[in-house]
């Protein structure tokens, strides 16, 4: 199955948080689920189920008590003009940042997962506030995903340095799973 996904803003890749979001749409995946980027995807995403080669994105979760695995692929040119807005900053403007936290109210102005990935990035910057580089969203694990939150908060729980970092996300109090991110000094 081929998918040409929206670019958020003006960004030249498919955002990961497009791609959770359809990966929830689309797969109805089980939990526990994984999801781990490997390297972007630029164009239309070519979703295959049990891939032989490694993908873009690797996606696994629990149906009928099975591990089923999907692989995401970059397919090729995607219409450059398909954009969603997006704006990152006032999202953001609303976020109580503390030492080793982030909370947010949940609203209409993103997805779930684009308010998590926001704040986890803003959670990284407080955390490491002398590294340089982009922050990249590089997987989630969750054992459950809500239909509906008020409030979200994650924890930075550690992890390798920048390397690749670890929070744990809570929504309405109660843990759902965690989000991973890394720190790379080049970019797209």
């Amino acid at each position: 199955m081929r998918r040409n996904l929206p670019y958020l803003g003006n960004r030249n890749y498919v955002h990961g948080t497009t791609i959770v979001d359809m990966v929830l749409a689309e797969l109805e995946p089980g939990f526990p689920l994984d999801v781990r980027f490997q390297s972007p995807i630029l164009g239309t995403v070519d979703v295959r189920r049990h891939p032989s080669e490694k993908p873009n994105v690797a996606v696994s979760f629990e149906r009928d008590g099975e591990r089923v695995h999907y692989g995401l692929f970059d397919a090729g040119r995607a219409a450059l003009d398909y954009r969603v807005e997006f704006d990152e900053r006032e999202i953001a403007s609303r976020f109580t940042v503390g030492e080793r936290s982030v909370l947010s109210a949940h609203g209409a102005d993103a997805s779930l997962i684009a308010r998590v990935v926001l704040m986890n990035k803003a959670l990284m910057v407080r955390v490491f506030p002398a590294a340089r580089g982009k922050w990249w969203f590089a997987g989630l694990a969750l054992e459950t995903w809500p239909g509906r939150a008020r409030s979200i908060e994650l924890q930075f729980d550690g992890g390798f340095r920048t390397r690749l970092t670890r929070s744990i996300i809570e929504v309405d109090g109660d843990p759902i799973g965690k989000i991973f991110f890394s720190l790379s000094e080049g970019g797209i």
